[in-house]
């Protein structure tokens, strides 16, 4: 245990020691970059290349929780309609065209009640 115990100090100490080196590499890397762009005039562009991929991100993340808030409410209409025709006794196979049929004739019926009054 205590011989597994070391590897894994071991094995962490090489990866901090990675770590560092890649930290180096990237911040020479991002040095050279900052060289480059103000010897050929891009920094503006490249300042509105990186709004626009915050602006893409932004609206990504958007879109995901729309999406989730979507599928929570659409889950929720889902359970609503099947609460409403549980309790109304409502015939799941219903005709489209059986219910338009009743509700022009109940609005009929209502147009003719009102005519009388």
């Amino acid at each position: 245990a205590l011989k597994k115990q070391g590897g894994l100090i071991t094995r962490c100490s090489e990866l901090e020691n990675d770590v560092d080196d890649v930290k180096k590499k990237l911040e020479k890397a991002e040095e050279r970059n900052s060289y480059y762009e103000e010897r050929h005039g891009l920094i503006e562009a490249v300042v509105y290349q990186k709004k626009l991929e915050a602006d893409i991100r932004r609206r990504d993340r958007d879109m995901k929780q729309l999406t989730r808030k979507l599928g929570i409410e659409i889950e929720r209409r889902v359970t609503l309609t099947k609460w409403v025709r549980d309790k109304s006794g409502f015939d799941p196979d219903f005709d489209e065209e059986e219910v338009s049929a009743a509700l022009a004739c109940e609005e009929n019926g209502l147009k003719n009640e009102n005519s009388e009054l």
